[in-house]
């Protein structure tokens, strides 16, 4: 008998040929839903590496050019299941869906983006700035969105080697780099960057500047 609690639906940007690029995040809820659905055929390791975690995987490859279809499927594996997470290539901004925000009500619906896979990790790879090294066991924390009173705290405790936090406001990013300047810590730096770039901090006080999501790197010094 299904939960009548509500139903809950992540969607997870991923590289299908690399599962170790998959966060930590990604990871718990890809092992704790009832199915995984990908539209997007899988690299065999990872496919192997997922049915470790999670065997109840299913590949509809026939829903990979109809974003409208594909969402209608995945509801309507909720009549079945409590929890799916749709493994999606590329970036899924939930203000441009097409889910039904009534149905969604109705049916207790609840959908979550999370983060999967950072397009910004190929950048800082190619700058030789690998967010973790696994010689000294090295560890970095994803936020899928920037909370200041939460980062600002992280950093007091100085609790982490590497913070990597994203945000789509601008205006909420030069906030918190306001308050990082005041304090004046030299125990830590910070670098931002868009998906394509590194950043300057006179770039976000540009008139219109236009971005989707946009990344600051925290890390210790020494």
């Amino acid at each position: 008998m299904l939960s009548q609690n509500t139903k809950k639906i992540y969607i997870i940007n991923f590289n299908p040929k690399d599962f170790f690029d998959l966060t930590l995040e990604a990871l718990e809820n890809l092992q704790t839903s009832d199915l995984i659905i990908s539209t997007r055929e899988l690299d065999r390791k990872f496919r192997l590496n997922l049915n470790k975690i999670n065997s109840a995987l299913e590949i509809n490859t026939g829903l990979l050019k109809n974003r409208t279809k594909c969402i209608k499927y995945l509801i309507s594996k909720l009549n079945k299941f409590n929890s799916i997470s749709y493994l999606c290539f590329g970036d899924f901004n939930t203000s441009e869906t097409f889910f039904d925000e009534k149905l969604l009500r109705n049916e207790r619906i609840k959908i979550e983006v999370k983060l999967g896979i950072l397009p910004i990790v190929n950048l800082l790879n190619k700058k030789n700035q690998l967010l973790t090294n696994r010689n000294k066991n090295s560890t970095v924390s994803f936020f899928n969105y920037l909370d200041i009173k939460q980062i600002l705290s992280i950093l007091r405790k100085n609790d982490f080697e590497k913070l990597l936090i994203k945000t789509n406001k601008v205006s909420q990013m030069n906030n918190f780099l306001d308050k990082l300047e005041k304090s004046k810590n030299k125990k830590y730096r910070y670098q931002l960057f868009d998906e394509n770039k590194q950043l300057n901090i006179k770039d976000l006080s540009i008139k219109n500047f236009g971005i989707e999501n946009l990344f600051i790197l925290i890390e210790k010094n020494g």
